[in-house]
């Protein structure tokens, strides 16, 4: 909630809102009986022993709406970018990992062996133009270049006294959290791209869900929202909404939500999300607990300050946020208003 938002209420103390309206602190009943119509209410429509006394007075309010969504732990795939076997696999499913721990081994196919298949081919192709050209220079120099690659394989190890020499690679835990699923096995065939296990991270959070239907064409794309596991009392956490294209046949509003700071929410919980739609400048607005309603009408008690006399008026009610709302008729700027 903004600052202005928050000055525009003001709370008065019972003893000063008495003095100043005139009420006898003593006979809160009695001033509630002055109010026509109060009496045969429910028992919610009557002054308590002590009552809340506000003014009505204006600002900007944020006009919110809310709505639920899912949290979800955010999975980060971890794909092969050289093709290989797998030759060791050194942990399990479920597994905490932290940023740089080995999950796998892969066993590449040896890159002086792929060196020496190119440069075969290489050599294929310059004797054949050798046969029809007579391009004797062209076969030097690729026996050139081939000896020059072989001997450079063998000083790096690459090659020894029984050939190429398996080279293996460890496939690494590219972020925090714990490894959700594994999609390869020991033995299993890796080619560049194939996806090789899933990391539940520990360091985003997200929230999925769809708009309901009225909220669709109200909540925008990257709109920054807050969010309170389970309609906890605790402090919201900042996010950014993103909406989801719609698929065919299926319904517009379904969204993302990446939190900004990581929560310490449940995973799968129920998410209550608050997101300003609009702001209403200059508006009037009264703390929601002293706003009443007899059948569905919502009404005010307003206080007469010179003579002390209570009124009961119905209100249009606009905007509202979780502790404000918006009074879009009458003009109560300025009134005492008496709540429960």
């Amino acid at each position: 909630m903004s600052a202005p938002v928050r000055r525009i209420l003001i709370a008065v103390s019972l003893v000063v809102a008495a003095a100043s309206c005139g009420l006898a602190v003593e006979e809160p009943r009695q001033a509630a009986r002055t109010v026509a119509g109060l009496e045969a209410s429910s028992t919610n429509d009557r002054l308590s022993t002590n009552p809340v006394v506000v003014v009505a007075a204006r600002g900007d309010l944020d006009d919110v709406a809310t709505f639920t969504s899912r949290y979800v732990q955010k999975a980060e795939d971890v794909t092969a970018s050289r093709p290989g076997v797998v030759s060791e696999m050194l942990v399990q499913r479920g597994a905490s990992l932290d940023v740089g721990d080995a999950v796998a081994v892969i066993r590449l196919a040896p890159p002086a062996e792929l060196l020496l298949r190119e440069l075969e081919a290489a050599n294929q192709s310059v004797l054949l133009a050798e046969l029809t050209d007579g391009d004797v220079a062209s076969l030097d120099a690729a026996r050139t270049r081939a000896e020059s690659a072989l001997t450079a394989a063998s000083s790096a190890g690459l090659i020894g006294p029984g050939g190429p020499v398996p080279v293996q690679w460890n496939v690494l835990s590219p972020n925090q959290g714990t490894l959700g699923r594994l999609e390869i096995g020991v033995g299993s065939q890796i080619e560049p791209g194939d996806r090789l296990f899933s990391v539940v991270t520990s360091t985003v959070a997200q929230g999925v869900g769809t708009l309901p239907s009225e909220l669709v064409d109200r909540v925008r794309d990257e709109t920054t929202v807050d969010v309170v596991q389970n309609n906890a009392t605790g402090e919201a956490v900042t996010g950014l909404l993103r909406l989801e294209p719609a698929e065919e046949g299926e319904a517009p509003g379904r969204f993302t939500i990446d939190f900004n700071t990581p929560p310490d929410f449940d995973n799968g919980a129920r998410l209550l999300v608050s997101a300003v739609t609009a702001t209403i400048k200059n508006a009037v607005t009264l703390p929601l607990d002293v706003v009443r309603s007899t059948a569905d009408v919502p009404f005010v008690v307003v206080a007469d300050e010179a003579t002390g006399n209570q009124e009961r008026i119905e209100v249009v009610l606009g905007a509202s946020t979780s502790d404000r709302v918006e009074i879009v008729s009458p003009d109560l700027e300025g009134r005492t208003v008496i709540g429960p």
